[in-house]
């Protein structure tokens, strides 16, 4: 049985352009990746591969990934994928009320004001979080999985957003959150270069999924009393993570109360910095003072 010619001559040209365009996943069986770059025209080389800071190395930055295990009851607070410009604000106003300071993990790519109409808006509400006292980390400019890049691209998007936190805080960053936690020898040569600390987590719930502010307070407590403390990393790009982040603030609050009675060890909610080095001895000596202001503030709640 034959064809005709006029079905061969349409699909042939069909079958070459699909052969060329397609991702090569679904050609060769090799995952590779495509991501979206909106600044970068196809094949233009990456403008920031050559920016390199070896003056900026952290000698003291840990080597190993941090999860939050290594100093029990103390708890720290993290946020990614941000900032939104209504769920993030209505989170600063809800850490402030229960003094707080947090990490924000962001992605560059919501602040980029030639792709965002509301970029402007967002770069000042990470400016207003920075000069609150959070921390602002690095999670890469668009939540792409390093782990499905080539090399340059992984540098690229590293250091890019390294840079957009720098020309909007005025600090370098020091916290690198990878998306998906995937990590490969390349990113991570990038970032030790950098002196970034590599900060996970071991406290969290699908808050993806899971949209019951409830829900996801019940499971993230859980976690903290299994370990005695923790690294949480909620989203701050959904309302329920931010309603459940004050139901778990007034769950831990109500819980040290108890503690306090009994005289228990309390959980102690601090900055993540404190998981990864340990501070200068004049930031100790203003942490130590700052916590037993807390404790005595503590106190006075719990006596009410």
């Amino acid at each position: 049985m034959s064809f005709p010619g006029w079905i061969v001559a349409l699909t042939t040209p069909l079958f070459v352009v699909t052969w060329v365009v397609a991702p090569r996943e679904t050609i060769s069986g090799t995952l590779v990746s495509r991501p979206v770059f909106p600044d970068r025209r196809p094949g233009e080389p990456p403008p920031i591969m050559q920016l390199h800071h070896p003056q900026l190395v952290y000698e003291s930055a840990p080597t190993k990934p941090i999860y939050g295990l290594e100093r029990v009851w103390n708890v720290a607070f993290t946020f990614d994928d941000g900032p939104h410009p209504v769920y993030t604000k209505r989170l600063l106003e809800i850490l402030q009320r229960h003094q707080i300071r947090a990490t924000f993990f962001i992605n560059g790519y919501w602040l980029d004001a030639r792709h965002r109409r509301g970029a402007p808006a967002l770069r000042k509400l990470v400016q207003q979080a920075h000069n609150a006292g959070h921390t602002i980390g690095n999670h890469t400019y668009s939540h792409a999985r390093l782990s499905l890049l080539p090399p340059d691209e992984q540098r690229w998007q590293i250091m890019t957003n390294h840079r957009l936190i720098m020309e909007l805080t005025g600090v370098r960053p020091t916290l690198f959150r990878p998306p998906y936690a995937t990590m490969t020898d390349a990113a991570r040569e990038v970032i030790q270069d950098l002196g970034y600390a590599e900060a996970l987590w071991s406290a969290t719930a699908l808050d993806q999924e899971v949209h019951d502010p409830e829900q996801i307070s019940h499971t993230v407590l859980s976690w903290l009393r299994t370990y005695k403390g923790g690294i949480v990393m909620l989203h701050d790009r959904f309302r329920w993570s931010v309603e459940a982040t004050d139901l778990i603030l007034q769950a831990l609050e109500r819980e040290n109360c108890r503690r306090l009675r009994h005289r228990r060890p309390m959980f102690r909610v601090v900055s993540l910095d404190s998981f990864l080095r340990p501070p200068p001895q004049s930031w100790a000596l203003q942490i130590a003072n700052g916590q037993q202001r807390r404790e005595e503030q503590l106190r006075q709640l719990c006596s009410r």
